[in-house]
């Protein structure tokens, strides 16, 4: 049984091809938003 909703939707692959990330842990995101953010530019 996946721990969150999220883990249920990130099983479908048609769903998790098309995000931009994927994280193990929430202490990730800052950093990769900051990289996202910058190739923006």
């Amino acid at each position: 049984m996946p721990r969150h909703p999220f883990s249920a939707i990130l099983g479908d692959k048609t769903v998790s091809d098309q995000c931009m990330f994927q994280l193990d842990s929430l202490a990730e995101l800052p950093d990769l938003v900051r990289k996202h953010n910058q190739s923006a530019r």
